[in-house]
């Protein structure tokens, strides 16, 4: 027999989701591997033993953050796109997006960065979308296995280099084209 799960109370509710937003802030700056228990309690303001009352493992909350990051960034693909058919186009605006993020929401593009580098779901979940894309055109779906890793790995880098200030915003649009470039 499984125990039904209580909903939380709004305290608990609170400290639970600060715990996520700590997390999130430790992973977009430190990285997923640098990520650690004692810190996300000291960012969120909550003591280390509340940590376990909503999360088993560090494992867990990364894993919870990396879901609804994939998740978030998937409906902004699909918001984007519903109306546009597959293809070419299509990819060049996805790919814009995600360097767009870097520019408006460098917190949220370094998290998404740092899961992209650990977390299979945020990898799998733009390659797919990127695939999908390059399968969409006749010329592009032929080399689709050599352009989908290069253009995730192109935009991931890009996307740290500008959330993190290495890079100019203003450069954006010639970063993608130039990996457009790559696809014709």
């Amino acid at each position: 027999m499984t125990e039904a799960i209580k909903p939380l109370t709004p305290k608990a509710q609170r400290t639970r989701e600060a715990l996520l937003s700590a997390g999130k802030n430790t992973i977009g700056v430190h990285g997923v591997s640098n990520a650690n228990v004692m810190e996300i309690c000291e960012t969120a303001k909550i003591g280390r033993t509340s940590f376990y009352t909503y999360f088993d493992s560090i494992d867990k909350l990364v894993s919870e953050i990396a879901e609804a990051a994939a998740k978030g960034l998937k409906q902004q693909f699909d918001d984007m796109h519903q109306d546009h058919p597959r293809g070419l186009e299509r990819l060049e605006a996805c790919l814009d997006m995600i360097l767009t993020v870097a520019i408006q929401q460098p917190e949220t593009a370094l998290l998404i960065t740092a899961l992209a580098d650990t977390s299979g779901d945020i990898r799998q979940m733009i390659e797919t979308e990127i695939d999908a894309e390059l399968s969409a055109d006749k010329i592009c779906a032929s080399k689709r296995h050599i352009l989908t890793p290069y253009l995730f790995t192109t935009t991931i880098a890009l996307s740290r280099a500008i959330a993190s200030g290495g890079l100019p915003a203003d450069l954006t649009p010639e970063l993608v084209k130039a990996m457009m470039h790559a696809c014709r």
